[in-house]
């Protein structure tokens, strides 16, 4: 995945040959386990042969063991045929892989030193990435909060001038009679005062 980056696919790649390297030198050693009994197995029916050649009368658990044999022999065959291919299918995709199938000792110790390092590399490549993904995590949950902050102020700012609408809607009427009961009062204020005045002027007149 993009995501491992190249110090994780290095790590698996060396990872791999290390351990094709011991998948092949295991291969080997059975192989020539199998080899070495192939031999003997080949040796021992050949005596049992021999031995049933020279017998007058060879009895059946000299053939039986006889029998055996040959089936052991045909078993190990087999076994070493098909190690033998799988083994030269290895070794090719060894040295495709520039292993030297000729020194193995040699080839593990310089994959160990390089798995090391490319170990150490993906290490602090990861540890990179889950910085910055906690560093991202960071982020949302800041702008989370601050879109959260945002439409608190919106639904305040909604209620506020839905308030407003209200009071205007309340205080209009009010204000009318008020302002009404301001204009009597003058109104009665001025016609006091003309009576005043009038009732001044004729007792003068008088």
């Amino acid at each position: 995945a993009a995501s491992s980056g190249a110090a994780e696919k290095e790590l698996k790649g060396l990872q791999k040959q290390s351990s094709d390297i011991t998948g092949f030198k295991k291969l080997s050693r059975e192989l020539n386990e199998n080899e070495q009994a192939l031999k003997d197995s080949r040796k021992r029916m050949d005596e049992l042969g021999k031995a049933i050649e020279g017998a007058e009368k060879p009895s059946a658990a000299l053939r039986k063991e006889y029998k055996a044999a040959q089936n052991e022999v045909n078993k190990l065959e087999s076994a070493t045929a098909r190690q033998t291919k799988t083994l030269l299918k290895q070794e090719k995709a060894l040295t495709a892989a520039g292993v030297d199938t000729k020194n193995l000792g040699r080839e593990q110790g310089r994959l160990k030193g390089n798995i090391a390092l490319a170990t150490a590399a993906a290490d602090k490549q990861r540890a990179a990435l889950k910085s910055q993904a906690k560093a991202q995590s960071r982020l949302a949950e800041i702008q989370e909060r601050t879109n959260k902050a945002l439409q608190k102020a919106a639904n305040l700012s909604l209620v506020a001038g839905a308030a407003s609408r209200t009071a205007n809607a309340l205080l209009g009427p009010l204000n009318r009679v008020i302002e009404a009961t301001r204009e009597q009062e003058r109104v009665e204020k001025q016609l006091e005062a003309r009576i005043l005045s009038t009732g001044s002027a004729a007792g003068l007149t008088a």
